[in-house]
Order: C-alpha cells, then structure tokens, then sequence
C-alpha cells in the first residue's frame, strides 16, 4: 500500500503499526533519515531509505528498528514514537510505500542440485539469468550478471580515483553479504555430500569472504578520509578475488557435475 492511505484516512500510525506487530507481522516502509538517530544522514541531509519495525517498547514509547547505522552496519537501534512520526510524515517522503511481511512456517523448499549447478554455470559465464523466466516478464535488461561485476566494479573505483563524486557503499557491502552467501550454500552441500574435496572450495571462499570484508572497509576508509590510494589498493583486491573466485567456481561446477 502506498504511505498516503494513513493520513488521507485518519489512521493511528502507532496503533496501526502496534496492532501488525501483535499479529506477527513486520513494518516495512520509508521514511527521511533526517531525523533518525545512529543514521548517517541524521541532522545532516533529507535522505529517505527504507526500515523495518520488528518490535516496540510501548512503555518506553520506543520502536526496535533494522537497517544502516551510521558506520553503514546494519543492525538493530531504537526510534522514539515523537521522531518516528517527523521521519515518517517528512515533507520529503510522502510517497513511499508500507508492506506487511510475515513468516510462513509452513513453506518447504525441497534442494534442486541441478538447478543449482546451472545457476552457478550462470554465474560463472556472466549470463543474464532472468532470461529463465522472461514468460513471467521478470526480464532484467541494462544489467551486469555473474564475475563481469568484477570488471565493471574495478572500471567504477577507477573513475573514482580520477573524479570526485559520490561513491556508494552498498556495491561492495552486497558483494561481501554474496560471499558469506555463498559459505552457507557451501556449508550446506557439504554436509549433504552435494560435494566433496576436502574442504579446497569451503576454505577458497572464506579466504575471499574474509577479503570481501577488508576490501568494503578499505570502501569505508576512503569515504571517512577521502585518501586516493585506498581506492587503488582495493582495485588489486578485487582483481585478486576475481581471480581467485573464478577458480573455485569452475571447481565447484565439476564437483557438482559428478554427483548430478
């Protein structure tokens, strides 16, 4: 639903919200990080971004949020009810949206170890892999899939060395969050015997997840401090990871290959 049904309607936002999270559900929506606390936009710029309400502290007049804080680590903090309502009902951010999420307990997913090897065959050879299901017009155009992001991540830190703009975090921040993705997937086939090597691929991919991790710091340095040389050094990491990730890759397609 889109923000807009709360005030033109007369809708209690506390109540509301208060009511979704007795019933098990979780406040997803938008608000100007203006005026939210431990965010890094607070008392600075108007800058909306979405949240999530998990919880509440009625007494307290406090809601429990999950998003960014102002180190750009996504965790838990607490929102007054008072600053709640100015971010929410910001001038700057009347048209966002409100979903309900809730948990389905009752969803099995059965491991497709096929599916998952030509997913990883996507990946491997940087193709588009929306084009699986174009019939249900989920097709993603203009788009970089698979090890190519390499490429074009390197192309963008070098266009920051030589020009001074804005640099978003969230590229690197996803591709670590994809690494330790990618050790639980790991974690998971090996305990099932999908695959077995002794272990080379598990540790090839924490080596890089440990890597990921420095190399979104060195990101977080260079937006602190503004030094030009960070950005060369993380450049050579990602050349090293890429590198390094399109070797366990293609090992781990012949593992799984051999126990389709």
């Amino acid at each position: 639903m889109v923000k807009e049904i709360v005030p033109n309607n007369h809708i209690n936002i506390h109540n509301f919200i208060m009511d979704r999270i007795n019933n098990k559900d979780y406040f997803y929506s938008t608000f100007d990080e203006f005026y939210v606390p431990n965010r890094f936009f607070f008392n600075k710029e108007h800058f909306n971004h979405d949240f999530m309400i998990y919880g509440y502290d009625s007494n307290k007049m406090e809601y429990y949020l999950m998003g960014f804080d102002e180190n750009r680590n996504y965790g838990s903090s607490k929102i007054s009810f008072l600053q709640f309502e100015k971010a929410f009902f910001s001038e700057n951010d009347k048209t966002g949206f409100i979903h309900l999420l809730s948990k389905r307990d009752n969803v099995k997913y059965d491991f497709d170890l096929r599916l998952v090897y030509e997913m990883l065959d996507d990946y491997y050879n940087s193709r588009n892999s929306s084009e699986r299901v174009r019939m249900n017009g989920c097709l993603l155009v203009n788009r970089v899939f698979g090890l190519e992001v390499y490429k074009y991540l390197k192309e963008y830190f070098k266009s920051l060395m030589c020009e001074n703009f804005d640099s978003d975090i969230r590229f690197l921040h996803i591709l670590y969050e994809h690494k330790k993705c990618m050790l639980m997937r790991l974690e998971y086939m090996y305990k099932n015997n999908y695959i077995n090597d002794n272990l080379y691929i598990y540790d090839g991919y924490k080596y890089i997840e440990q890597e990921m991790f420095k190399i979104r710091n060195q990101h977080l340095k260079y937006l602190v401090g503004g030094k030009k040389r960070c950005l060369s050094q993380l450049v050579d990491s990602l050349s090293e990871i890429e590198q390094k990730e399109s070797e366990l890759v293609e090992r781990l397609l012949n593992a799984i290959y051999h126990k389709l």
